[in-house]
């Protein structure tokens, strides 16, 4: 049996329409408070982290002797409390010899400046966005978007701001961050009732990409609802239910097939799961709103409301019912 790729990685159309605007961004000159700067929306599971991390990838850093040259700096955001910590998480990832320690936020910015022009950044991703703004009363979150604004015009290199799809909804409630960023792109989700078509073709180069023994036909239509049954659609669940069938596989000795994907299921929730239920008794849920920033004038835990879902079965003859 033969493996091709135990991590692949799918560059959908989508995913080349993004990576195209992160190089035209790389490549128009800067302009010091300008607009050149993209925030990247999309719901958990749908592959965001992952397609910034591959970029970045590809746009590796190179020893040079007397520097090391980082094109595009990838940096995990992870809910830090001042605007000093923000700048030490960037610092951190893009190698500072002093290990992000700065004695206040105006010498951390004019290292991390320094250091962005010296490494010869091109394009920062700033992932997981939503930390910097969760649970935070209204002053810290004026102070928050001050962070980006101040961050963006300091190191003269285009940011991508990347979160889940409320975070639109705090970046225009401050226009001194909303004037920045005039680019905006907000993943699709994949659907049942639309379009189902992307999904099966997704999972199909997946399962091909993973191994040349993949014997899943995913053109079956109980195969296809069934698996987005199990995973509502999301890229992170899919791709984790099919690398672990691809190992109960080669444990075997034999083809991938739907067999193990059922194991894998079955690992996962128990033997009651999407694959082993009658087909009339699945449900299939596909976002309709994406989740939703809320203005409120007080203090409150969460400023976001969670997407809305439609709910649908499936007939004996695989036709669709809206519930």
């Amino acid at each position: 049996m033969t493996e091709k790729n135990r991590y692949p990685f799918i560059v959908s159309p989508e995913v080349r329409s993004i990576y195209r605007k992160f190089d035209m961004l790389r490549r128009v000159p800067y302009v010091s408070e300008g607009n050149l700067n993209l925030l990247l929306t999309g719901e958990s599971g749908l592959g965001k982290s992952e397609l910034l991390k591959r970029y970045e990838r590809r746009n590796f850093r190179v020893d040079e002797g007397f520097r090391t040259r980082v094109p595009v700096l990838y940096v995990n955001i992870r809910s830090p409390k001042t605007m000093k910590a923000f700048l030490s998480e960037i610092l951190i990832s893009l190698g500072d010899p002093q290990n992000g320690v700065a004695k206040d936020s105006r010498t951390a910015l004019k290292t991390l400046s320094m250091l962005c022009s010296t490494c010869g950044v091109e394009l920062i991703l700033l992932d997981e966005a939503q930390t910097l703004m969760q649970n935070r009363s209204l002053g810290v979150l004026a102070t928050i978007a001050d962070w980006v604004r101040d961050l963006a015009d300091a190191v003269g290199v285009p940011i991508v701001l990347t979160g889940m799809p409320w975070c639109e909804g705090f970046v225009d409630s401050y226009e001194q961050i909303s004037t920045r960023f005039g680019y905006r792109h907000r993943l699709d989700d994949y659907m049942v009732s639309k379009r189902f078509n992307r999904y099966v073709t997704f999972t199909g180069k997946y399962l091909a990409a993973l191994s040349e023994d993949n014997k899943v036909d995913v053109s079956d239509k109980d195969f296809a609802f069934r698996m987005f049954s199990h995973t509502s659609g999301r890229l992170r669940a899919t791709t984790g239910l099919l690398n672990v069938a691809h190992e109960l596989s080669k444990e075997a000795g034999r083809p991938l097939n739907k067999q193990y994907v059922i194991g894998a299921a079955v690992l996962q929730k128990g033997d009651m799961n999407s694959f082993t239920e009658s087909i009339g008794k699945i449900t299939l849920q596909e976002v309709v709103s994406p989740s939703q920033w809320v203005n409120q004038k007080g203090y409150s835990r969460e400023r976001h409301i969670p997407p809305v879902y439609d709910t649908y079965k499936v007939n004996n003859d695989y036709t669709l019912v809206r519930q």
